[in-house]
């Protein structure tokens, strides 16, 4: 893989000389990690709101949902 030394090579040279560099790799990993960590949290809470809402709803005592391991 010569070509993909040299093109890391002139990428340390242009960003050494001070050019403006679009790393859209960075970008779209920055982005994709983003996504992944906001859908997790928003199932995570989703999941707490549901257990809470049917918890009240059917008059479960919050001491038993937290000792219930479903």
């Amino acid at each position: 893989r010569k070509d993909e030394a040299y093109m890391r090579l002139a990428l340390a040279e242009a960003e050494e000389a001070g050019a403006a560099c679009f790393k859209y790799g960075s970008f779209i990993s920055g982005l994709i990690n983003f996504l992944i960590m906001a859908f997790v949290i928003f199932c995570v809470s989703l999941t707490l709101f549901m257990r809470f809402l049917i918890s009240f709803m059917f008059d479960i005592s919050i001491s038993l949902w937290l000792t219930y391991p479903y």
